[in-house]
């Protein structure tokens, strides 16, 4: 998946909730307020969304205050409830309703020995979310019963209860029944045992995680996708239930709703990339990998050298080479950059100190190194590995003729360099990179075995 994907996700699923805000409103009041809130939310605004808040103020005053209730009592009470959440949330209500308005509203409609509205777990959160600004003794009741029943494990029963739990326990600021959410969802969602609309559900309980967006990310691309692939059927005649009537097989205004503002944190929160930047994530995180080896090893060294010959290998100014060379080269001329920046480092050893121990006059850090290490070695009866100077000399010369590439002697030298290590001219940039960082850790290791 990558983000050209998800922009044609993006605009297949706004054309779609456009088409939907061009219905018929009274045919289904509860499935538009609910889609209101997850446009809203994602600050989505257009000439239908603008309608349908006119739309909605006028069925909140036609409802609540003037109680022009049809017969779908359940749906006109709770789709009016939570149309007047929305546009107070939202600041978008033409008319403030009291307290003693709403309480003289539910009173016929609360159960208070079984603790619900309607018999239906669904309108209850939906209903308890739309009452939390208000002062209401129901309120309370409702909540302390709805924490025994989720202490007992009950009353999840529905995915789609566990999107307006959360919502609902997100506006409380009650961070024991969010965990206790999470930990239901990473349950279900370990059983794999869930139809194609709750996994919609699943996904955004999931991505609220924001800890442990890493764990889920596959789940939420895979989520995604199915619904991407969804949208590739044809449209077929309309089932109502009643969350809503169904756009297209088995996806509701909620199921729409939840995915659209899924969709939206997706893009927001994660970070989708190619499978050309995974694999230059990859190599770069191999790289950075290796280069802190060898800071480590050039911190050990330095500690060694001083303790035995007090002075450290490296001067202190090395740290900023060693940052250099974690940059990836794309070409032959970034390579020259990391080339240069290596040799530079490796020019960093402490060559004046060595040369006092050294009775020739030698021209080269490595040629020093090399006398410094044979005086060492006849002294402790000790031989040190070849590949500690035959390494770095070979690290020189390949950066001799990189830097006069276009000289013909000098890339016959360079095709004769690369032939030796099986790499072929023009060479791949970022392989021969790795390499040259092996080689030059070896020499580094060897190194400290050779003398300790």
């Amino acid at each position: 998946m990558d983000e050209n994907y998800l922009e044609r996700l993006e605009i297949r699923v706004k054309e779609k909730i456009n088409q939907i805000l061009n219905e018929d409103f009274d045919t289904d009041p509860l499935g538009f307020s609910i889609l209101l809130y997850f446009l809203l939310k994602n600050q989505y605004n257009n000439e239908f969304v603008d309608n349908l808040i006119k739309i909605i103020n006028f069925w909140v005053e036609k409802i609540i205050i003037k109680k022009e209730i049809t017969k779908f009592i359940d749906r006109d009470v709770t789709s009016s409830l939570f149309s007047n959440f929305i546009l107070t949330k939202f600041n978008i209500i033409d008319f403030q309703i009291k307290n003693n308005e709403i309480k003289d509203f539910l009173e016929d409609y609360y159960d208070k020995e079984n603790h619900n509205f309607f018999n239906n777990n669904f309108f209850t959160i939906l209903n308890l979310i739309s009452i939390e600004n208000y002062k209401l003794e129901i309120k309370d009741d409702l909540n302390l019963w709805l924490r025994n029943q989720l202490d007992r494990g009950k009353y999840i029963n529905d995915l789609k209860n566990y999107v307006f739990l959360f919502i609902l326990f997100q506006i409380q600021n009650d961070q024991r029944c969010i965990n206790k959410l999470f930990e239901k969802s990473m349950n279900i969602k370990k059983t794999s045992s869930f139809v194609f609309y709750d996994r919609i559900y699943l996904s955004w309980i999931l991505i609220q995680r924001e800890n442990k967006l890493n764990q889920d990310i596959e789940f939420h691309i895979e989520t995604l996708k199915s619904f991407g692939n969804f949208f590739e059927i044809q449209e077929i005649s309309e089932i109502s239930d009643i969350y809503g009537q169904e756009i297209e097989k088995k996806i509701s205004k909620l199921s729409l709703g939840v995915f659209f503002d899924l969709l939206s944190q997706f893009k927001e929160k994660c970070v989708v990339i190619t499978k050309d930047q995974y694999e230059d994530l990859t190599y770069y995180k191999n790289i950075v990998e290796k280069i802190l080896k060898i800071k480590d090893k050039i911190i050990s060294l330095n500690s060694l050298f001083n303790s035995k010959f007090h002075f450290p290998l490296f001067k202190e100014n090395y740290p900023k080479l060693v940052v250099e060379i974690i940059k990836i080269p794309k070409n032959q001329s970034e390579f020259k950059d990391f080339i240069n920046s290596l040799v530079e480092l490796i020019n960093r050893m402490n060559e004046g100190e060595m040369k006092k121990l050294i009775p020739d006059n030698l021209q080269g850090t490595v040629n020093n190194l090399k006398k410094f290490l044979e005086i060492i070695s006849s002294k402790t009866k000790r031989s040190f590995d070849e590949r500690i100077i035959s390494n770095l000399k070979f690290i020189i010369d390949i950066r001799r003729c990189i830097i006069h590439i276009g000289e013909t002697t000098k890339e016959k030298e360079l095709q004769e360099l690369l032939r030796k290590i099986n790499f072929e001219y023009p060479f791949p940039p970022k392989k021969l990179q790795q390499y040259i960082l092996d080689i030059y850790f070896e020499s580094l290791n060897s190194l400290e075995n050779s003398i300790f």
